[in-house]
């Protein structure tokens, strides 16, 4: 009896179904897919390598079109 093969992650391409790509953590906040990108409001911060900081009051991150 042989056992069945495991699909590893990198046998997806997990890139081919996206419908946005944003990269919050390099504060790459335009869509590199779908054109909604993101606005950070209300002194909502981004620091490449930290990602976006909120100071839990009223900051949010607007995403176009949504």
């Amino acid at each position: 009896m042989t056992t069945p093969r495991r699909r590893l992650t990198s046998d997806i391409d997990l890139t081919s179904s996206l419908d946005h790509s944003l990269c919050f953590d390099q504060c790459a906040l335009d869509d590199q897919v779908g054109g909604m990108d993101a606005t950070l409001m209300n002194g909502a911060t981004c620091t490449p390598g930290e990602g976006v900081v909120f100071d839990g009051v009223n900051d949010y991150v607007d995403l176009a079109g949504r």
